[in-house]
């Protein structure tokens, strides 16, 4: 009996020990296994829950950080990883932004508006990217929008090019009135129309100035007018008068008075 006994027990110990083994074998196996530095796949391009389910077979975590707008990734797949395929790792966890799709916006109706504010509200609220074309439109304000394409409620994907067509009125480039008062006519009149402003003089006489002098305008200094707009000038013109001393004698034919 003392002999099974002792047996039974030596097999006990056996059998303890034969497990405590294994379980540390095990342990030092896990340990090293979770200290194996691994090469990061690349996931980019691909859907985010088939990734995530492939992967978790290798023991490889592949986590969602974050959700974006793509237009190059469709719905689901993922547009970026950290870390980038080929770094090798211990922590066997990749973080992943994934792509929610294109996003598209509604196009507003903008015709009508005036350039300036409409194209602050595409760019930067809605963000288009804005063409503008200048055409000429007498009926028409300068800066106003006159047409667009797309049109208004279409949807158009973030980023996308909107062309507008912009009036520029009459198309008529602004001047900028120069003084030409004191400048002689001819002067004034050279100086006026190489603006491509059309001249019209009417004179008067002021003997306190030179003869032939501008001595005002009709538009000041600075004054914006458009090329083909009408400017008026007023030229001094003294009347000059001589006086003429008559022999009444000598004009009915008789002698001349001799003076002394």
């Amino acid at each position: 009996k003392k002999i099974k006994i002792i047996c039974i027990i030596i097999g006990i110990i056996v059998v303890i020990g034969g497990v405590a083994t294994g379980i540390i074998i095990r342990n030092k196996l896990k340990e090293e296994a979770a200290n194996l530095e691994i090469e990061i796949p690349n996931v980019v391009g691909r859907n985010f829950e088939e990734v995530v389910a492939e992967y978790a077979k290798q023991g490889i975590e592949v986590v969602q950080d974050k959700v974006e707008y793509s237009s190059e990734q469709p719905e689901g797949n993922i547009i970026s990883q950290s870390p980038e395929k080929g770094a090798m790792s211990r922590e066997k966890k990749v973080y992943v932004v994934v792509s929610k799709g294109e996003k598209l916006v509604e196009v507003p109706d903008i015709t009508g508006k005036d350039i300036k504010v409409a194209k602050y509200e595409l760019e930067n609220t809605l963000g288009f990217v804005v063409e503008v074309e200048e055409v000429v439109n007498e009926k028409v304000t300068a800066g106003i929008i006159i047409s667009q394409d797309p049109a208004k409620e279409e949807k158009k994907p973030y980023g996308s090019v909107i062309k507008l067509k912009v009036s520029k009125g009459d198309g008529k480039a602004v001047v900028l009135v120069p003084s030409v008062v004191g400048k002689k006519e001819a002067d004034a009149k050279e100086a006026l129309e190489g603006l491509k402003l059309k001249v019209s003089v009417k004179y008067a006489e002021d003997n306190s100035k030179s003869n032939g002098i501008v001595t005002s305008q009709s538009y000041p200094q600075n004054h914006e007018l458009k090329e083909g707009d009408m400017i008026e000038i007023t030229v001094n013109k003294l009347v000059i008068t001589k006086t003429v001393s008559l022999d009444l004698l000598e004009l009915q034919g008789g002698t001349p008075l001799e003076t002394e």
